[in-house]
């Protein structure tokens, strides 16, 4: 019965209170809405996205062949104890559709990677084809329609997406939304084997194939008619062979006797020669012996001479010293012409022999020459008699290997035909599902015809989707619990003012006889309310549109199936028991706070507080040039600092939110500014072969300038690996110009070396640092000279000199070009995408619109983020401002009494909204900052940093938007001011 009553008035209290009800429900309704809908849209998105994966068996590992043939793509399997893993033919080929040029990549059908139809059947023989609905779609073709691919027929079956092809890019320099140019389709294994025979590359094969048939055709004829100038040859050697020896002999008889009377006459004369020299030396022995005789003796003389010379006088010792002095010089002058004479004796003897030795090698060599020649002439006519038989034996057993090689080329023939056929039917792919990718990798490097490998981590379509999931994620999981924090506290707030207001009607309860327990019970129930109308319809709301508005803008990106949002239950609960709990902990501490007092007490109006001088009104200098209205708003202010504190925490949540909201926004197009901003050419193109040299490029189109670029896969070798994108360019690049931190753009020169200034802070690297650099397992040791700001890619910039300088590749394959104005960059690149020495072309634009491509999911949520913080703003303006006019009905009759018209009462709220917006944003702006800052780290990964810069316009931006909410919030309760009663507001007391 009690309760009964207590709901009736419940009922009648929300009715006539419905603004200040439905304004706490609205704020709990927003961060419902919010949580649930941005919950539910990840969650159903990667779902969807796996269980796509999953059902369509993406590969783990995709190896690339230059041709495998089937027993050894088997073997591979086995060997490396693959359960699910497939062989796969890949063919690219140009066609023309609806006149237009395209390219369309044609798979054989796989069980991995395997396509889903969206409309049609599977081609069921030779001939038919099922499409990738982009192209299909922005080509007009649909099932039944026919294309002309290499001269054969191929009818469409079907249409269908691919998880392998979820972002479709032709190669790293296309456009990613080239629809119209690029498709992708899957025939049977005999259709591709078909289009693979009829390929040009094919042909061209067939060709030098046949061509080498020919050529060895003609050799076997040539080598016929060799060998019969070959017999005649050899008869004729043989001739002049037999009369060369003949010569030769009677030759060598002639400088035998030649050689025998040389000899003798030497022999003659070294006879002559020795007796001479044996008469010269007897004659100079004896000139010897006679001087040693006369030195012996005057030794003798001069010995007594020294036992008798002290005794003689001075005068005669002198005397006989100069006299055997003088005789010793007379022995050693004789013999020193003796010894000369000696040495010219030896010369002379030495000069004889030596000529006559001579004349004795010249003998000697000419006998050894004659040996040597009697022994080339014998091994000469062995060798030519050898030579001969050889000769002819060789002649005999080439008649036979002529024979037999024309029988081998006819077998030959047949070989080359089938091996061609083999060709036509070799893999040029292995798809594989596995856990263990480098087991496989390190098996399939072991062949000779692999090339090359993609991982599904690396794989493109694969991480583009990730890539755009990702930052959706970390937002999506963290942004709404902070907005839901601020919205509930903000209502924990207003349920609190809601529920202190009562305090009359909460103590009549209490003298009636209704327990305290009740009374809990009947504000509980009023906030369950206020959170169960917030908190449900609002989060099945938020569940269908917020998924339905991010899967859209996610599927316009991606060829994904559109995910199928349910009603998370979790997501429903979660909401509900937070507002639940904050709601309810709001009621029961106001209500509380009015059971502690004694009934009789809690009826009477609390006791008004007591007035005191504010700090200005003691700066009188100050205070007396305020008007009246100052003066009260700022008497009011700080003699309610309670209630002013209170109502600011709502305006700093929702400036906090704001302000996030716009800077990732702003954040998000400095990212693209950024990218754009260091592009300064309108088209790249790039070539199949190296570029020897631009100037020798010959283009269909007007061209400004050019440049040549290249760009390389690398890895950083840091304490882990960090792969890079390495980007060769021209010292004096003008097409190519990064900024720095500073803004300026970075000139480049013969030694640059530019890494992103993102690496250099996380590994704590400065100007004049070595770096370790691996490009295609090669290691290279460069000097860091600068850093840029990146922050869609991380690309390390060095020039083309400093490349070389370091050992490494530095040929070009790239040529960036700059058309005159006026000119189209879309028409030139499809002209040049036609050449047969390009690859591709692409625009200026191209690079915009992927870069744009990447943040477009990312810029879906930040805006969902920012109308649901700009809602939460303008309804915490508008509750608190209606709790204070509430709360303050009285004073504003009272003024109305004294004069104020009701349009200065609306203008001295707005100024108070106005002041208490300023203070809330002082606050706002640093813990906004701290958020942003902190959301962009999490946003952030390995390819898209997002800035965190500190924008003054958008706390400008901010504020403004706050003060705009005001103002609409002013004009929305000015009824409520105008409905108020002078005489009951007058009896009432606040």
């Amino acid at each position: 019965m009690v309760m009964g009553k207590l709901n009736k008035r419940m009922i009648r209290e929300i009715r006539i209170n419905f603004g200040q009800f439905l304004s706490i429900t609205m704020i709990i309704a927003i961060g419902a809405m919010l949580m649930s809908g941005m919950f539910s849209a990840i969650t159903a998105m990667d779902n969807s996205t796996k269980q796509y994966y999953e059902k369509q068996k993406l590969a783990d590992l995709w190896i690339y062949f230059k041709g495998i043939n089937t027993e050894d793509a088997q073997k591979l399997i086995e060997d490396t104890g693959t359960e699910e893993a497939e062989p796969r033919y890949t063919l690219s080929e140009q066609f023309s559709v609806n006149g237009s040029d395209a390219t369309l990549r044609l798979h054989s059908l796989t069980n991995i990677n395997s396509p889903l139809l969206t409309a049609g059947a599977l081609p069921q023989k030779e001939g038919e084809i099922i499409l990738d609905y982009k192209f299909a779609q922005a080509n007009n073709l649909t099932v039944g329609s026919v294309l002309q691919v290499n001269n054969i027929t191929l009818t469409i079956t079907g249409l269908f997406m691919d998880p392998e092809y979820a972002y479709k890019q032709k190669d790293s320099g296309a456009s990613v939304n080239a629809n119209r140019s690029f498709g992708i389709g899957y025939a049977l294994k005999d259709t591709l084997i078909t289009q693979i025979k009829a390929s040009d590359s094919y042909q061209e094969v067939n060709k030098q194939t046949q061509d080498k048939l020919d050529e060895a055709q003609a050799q076997l004829e040539d080598a016929r008619i060799k060998l019969n100038d070959a017999e005649q040859q050899y008869n004729t050697k043989k001739a002049e062979s037999e009369h060369s020896v003949a010569d030769a002999e009677n030759k060598l008889l002639s400088t035998k006797e030649t050689l025998d009377k040389g000899q003798s006459d030497l022999n003659y004369q070294k006879k002559l020669s020795d007796e001479k020299a044996k008469k010269a030396q007897s004659e100079l022995d004896g000139y010897q012996q006679q001087l040693e005789a006369a030195k012996a003796q005057t030794d003798q003389s001069y010995a007594q001479y020294e036992k008798l010379r002290d005794t003689l006088p001075e005068d005669q010792q002198k005397m006989k010293d100069k006299a055997f002095a003088k005789q010793y010089q007379e022995l050693k002058d004789k013999q020193d012409e003796l010894d000369s004479k000696q040495n010219i004796l030896n010369l002379q003897n030495a000069k004889v022999q030596d000529q006559l030795s001579q004349k004795q090698s010249q003998l000697n060599s000419g006998y050894a020459q004659y040996e040597d020649s009697i022994s080339k002439l014998n091994l000469t006519k062995e060798e030519s008699s050898t030579k001969l038989s050889e000769t002819r034996s060789e002649l005999d057993k080439s008649w036979k290997e002529l024979d037999e090689n024309e029988k081998e080329f006819l077998s030959q023939k047949e070989e080359a035909k089938e091996e061609l056929i083999k060709t036509a039917e070799s893999y040029q792919e292995i798809l594989f599902r596995t856990s263990q990718p480098d087991t496989v990798l390190s098996a399939a490097k072991k062949l000779e015809s692999y090339q090359t490998y993609v991982k599904r981590e690396n794989q493109p379509s694969f991480v583009n989707v990730n890539s755009s999931l990702d930052p959706i994620r970390s937002v999506s999981y963290i942004f709404p619990m902070i907005f839901f924090l601020v919205a509930a506290i903000v209502a924990f707030i207003s349920l609190s003012k809601t529920v202190e207001n009562q305090r009359t009607q909460i103590a009549v309860m209490q003298a009636l006889g209704i327990s305290k327990m009740r009374v809990r019970f009947y504000f509980l129930t009023y906030a369950a309310l206020a959170s169960l109308c917030g908190a449900i319809p609002f989060a099945l709301l938020g569940n269908f549109l917020i998924p339905k508005l991010l899967i859209r803008v996610f599927m316009s990106r991606f060829a994904l199936p559109s995910p199928v949002v349910p009603v998370y239950l979790m997501y429903f609960a979660i909401p509900l028991l937070l507002a639940l709990l904050f709601s309810g902990c709001a009621a029961l501490i106001a209500v509380q706070k009015v059971l502690r007092e004694i009934p009789a007490q809690a009826m009477r109006p609390r006791p008004p507080k007591g007035t005191k001088t504010i700090l200005l009104e003691r700066i009188p200098v100050l205070w007396q040039k305020l008007g009246y209205s100052g003066k009260l708003i700022l008497r009011n202010i700080f003699l309610n600092k309670g209630r002013i504190v209170l109502s600011s925490i709502g305006v700093i949540g929702s400036f906090m939110l704001i302000f996030t909201g716009l800077s990732l926004q702003n954040s998000a197009s400095q990212v693209i500014r950024t990218a754009t901003d260091s592009i300064g050419y309108d088209l790249s193109v790039n070539y199949k072969e190296p570029i020897t040299d631009k100037n020798n490029l010959q283009f269909d189109l007007p061209v400004e300038r050019s440049e040549l670029s290249e760009t390389k896969k690398a890895t950083l070798k840091f304490s882990e690996d960090v792969d890079i994108t390495l980007q060769l360019v021209e010292s004096s690049s003008t097409m190519i110009h990064p900024s720095g931190k500073d803004g300026n753009l970075i000139q480049f020169n013969a030694s640059s070396v530019i890494l992103p200034d993102s690496l250099a802070t996380e590994y704590g690297l400065s100007v004049g640092d070595s770096l370790q650099l691996a490009v295609a397992d090669e290691n290279y040791t460069v000097t860091i000279t600068g850093f840029c700001t990146q922050y869609t890619s991380k690309t390390l910039y060095m020039s083309f000199e400093s490349a070389a300088g370091v050992g490494m590749d530095a040929s070009a394959h790239t040529l960036l070009l700059t058309l005159p104005q006026g000119e189209s960059a879309v028409a030139a690149a499809e002209s040049l995408s036609n050449l047969e020495a390009v690859k591709s072309a692409g625009t200026r634009e191209d690079f915009i619109s992927r870069s744009q491509e990447m943040l477009k999911t990312l810029n879906a949520t930040i805006l969902i983020l920012l109308v649901s913080a700009a809602m939460l703003g303008m309804t915490v303006i508008y509750n608190i401002t209606s709790i204070n006019i509430f709360e303050r009905t009285r004073e504003y009759a009272t003024l109305m009494v004294l004069g104020y018209y009701k349009r200065e009462v609306n203008r001295l709220i707005l100024r108070e909204n106005m002041v208490l917006t300023l203070f809330g944003s002082l606050f706002g702006l640093p813990s906004g900052y701290y958020l942003f800052v902190y959301l962009t780290q999490v946003i952030s990964q390995s390819n898209l940093s997002i800035p965190n810069s500190f924008d003054l316009k958008m706390a400008a931006a901010t504020l403004l938007l706050t003060a705009v909410f005001a103002l609409v919030t002013n004009l929305l309760l000015q009824p409520k001011v105008k409905k108020i009663v002078l005489v009951e507001a007058l009896k009432s007391v606040e």
